[in-house]
């Protein structure tokens, strides 16, 4: 079975730096040259755009029921919580 490379052999070791600092391989001024490694000619076009893609949007009905859940679950709990024990 061949095996395929993942980003993370190219961004190199777990550094702790976020990508907001500018020595950060995936900061968005140093993504061509860390993905440029593997990826010949993905220049400044990376730089661009997303690179995964946008975040999509979900759903109305799914942000609504995460929404009621978000509500409903804690005060049920909390209810439970405040009920006299038997």
């Amino acid at each position: 079975m061949p095996r395929t490379g993942n980003a993370g052999g190219a961004r190199g070791p777990m550094t702790g730096i976020i990508p907001v600092h500018d020595a950060s391989p995936v900061n968005r001024a140093n993504v061509s040259k860390t993905c440029g490694k593997c990826h010949p000619g993905a220049g400044p076009q990376l730089t661009k755009g997303f690179v995964h893609g946008p975040g999509r949007r979900k759903h109305w009905s799914l942000q609504w029921a995460a929404i009621f859940y978000l509500v409903v679950i804690p005060l049920a709990i909390g209810g439970m919580l405040l009920q006299p024990g038997t």
